[in-house]
Parts: structure tokens; sequence; C-alpha cells
């Protein structure tokens, strides 16, 4: 049978989220004995309980949402006048970056630079540009600023400009990227900029 709780919760979020906070808030019930009358310094006591227990701060970050959600349904019933959870913010940094060399195999980003595109001239452009992404590992502000003047054919190398992120470098080039860039710079640039 439904409760009122789940009631409440289910006109606010979709019913994955309905169950994760039924579930965070039975285990917050459990361990808060007259939570119905917990202080903020009761709640912070839970948190670190958690933080004890979990290290994944986003764990953490759902069972905080999910107590808000449980005190919002309180006062929405009358039983308290105010939220306890509410100005709780966890200062936890979430981790989202992708591990960019967990998505292609060596060969694969390779294959990248063997595929054929239909328009010959700017397959040829995009075959450089893949490679400085490949092969020197640039972010793609640091390419937009590679000039014609920054690539040195002889010594095999590409100057990269200063950015906000990164210092100014020289990076040497592949044996295949030297005879992509000749090709590039002496005989499919100037028909690209007519």
């Amino acid at each position: 049978m439904e409760s009122g709780l789940q009631r409440y919760l289910r006109q606010y979020y979709a019913a994955g989220t309905v169950r994760e906070y039924s579930r965070d808030i039975a285990a917050y019930l459990l361990h808060q004995s007259g939570a119905e009358q917990a202080m903020y310094k009761d709640i912070t006591a839970y948190i670190g309980a958690l933080r004890s227990r979990y290290s994944n701060a986003s764990t953490i970050r759902g069972a905080v949402c999910a107590i808000k959600a449980y005190y919002s349904y309180l006062c929405h019933t009358g039983m308290r006048k105010d939220n306890p959870a509410k100005a709780i913010r966890l200062k936890d940094r979430m981790h989202s970056d992708v591990q960019l060399q967990d998505l292609f195999t060596a060969a694969e980003l390779e294959a990248m630079l063997e595929r054929r595109e239909p328009y010959y001239k700017w397959g040829y452009r995009n075959k450089v540009l893949v490679g400085l992404l490949i092969y020197q590992g640039l972010w793609p502000q640091e390419i937009a600023a590679v000039r014609v003047e920054d690539i040195d054919l002889t010594a095999a190398t590409v100057y990269i400009r200063a950015t906000t992120k990164t210092s100014a470098r020289a990076l040497p080039l592949k044996a295949n990227q030297v005879l992509l860039f000749y090709e590039y710079i002496h005989a499919i640039r100037p028909k690209l900029i007519k």
C-alpha cells in the first residue's frame, strides 16, 4: 500500500527518483530516532556517518536530496513548520571527467586517419587536424591557434602557443604527419583558400 510520503514524492519526482528517495529516507529513518523533530545538527551528524561509510560523493548527495524531500513532505503535511535540511549544501567535488584514454584504442585512433572522406580537400585538412588530436594530444583551442609558420617541417615539429591552461611548447611530428602537413600546406591549403 502506498504511503502519503510516496504519493507526495510521485507528485514531484520521476518513478526512479521516488524509488531512490524512498530507499534513502527509509535508511535515514532507521538511523535517526525521532526524525520528525530532528534539527540541523542531527542531520549533519547523519551525513558524517554516511561519509565514513561511503566515499562516493554522488551517493551522499542523493541521500541529502532525499532527506530534504522528506522534510518538505513534513512541512507540506503540517507536521513541521521548517525544513532543517534545506540549508545543507555539500561542497564535495563531483568527478565527471571522461577518461579519454579509455574511449579508443591506439589502433582505432589510427584507423580514424585512414578513413576515406567524400571531399578530398576537406578530408586532407581533417586528417591533419585529427593527427594533432591523436599524436600530440592537443586541445581544440590549441589546434585552432596553430598557424602555418608554427609548422617546421625540416625539424618535424609544431609550435603550440600558450593558452590559459597550457604553456607554449614545441612538439615533435610523426613521420606520416610530416608528409600530410607538406601536402596540405603546399598543395591543398592554397586551393581551399581560393
